[in-house]
């Protein structure tokens, strides 16, 4: 299977409380892969928390790298 990533920007100025913010951007990413399951989700922005429970996965995964992304993000400010 060839593997596809996609990866979108929006600017979106509007917060939530409908204040305007020139700074926002919205990145969405998503792949052709094999997904993942709800009650696992909570746990992706967790330290050391591996999807593939077994030592040999069946699937390769994308590799991004959530927990590092979560601190720089919000290093800056941000929210993921």
């Amino acid at each position: 299977m060839v593997r596809k990533v996609t990866i979108r920007t929006k600017t979106d100025n509007a917060t939530q409380d409908n204040t305007w913010n020139p700074n926002r951007v919205t990145f969405t990413i998503e792949d052709n892969g094999s997904g993942i399951p709800s009650e696992i989700i909570d746990n992706l922005l967790k330290k050391f928390y591996q999807i593939a429970r077994s030592v040999k996965r069946k699937y390769g995964g994308t590799g991004l790298r959530l927990v590092k992304c979560k601190c720089i993000t919000e290093g800056h400010g941000g929210k993921i």
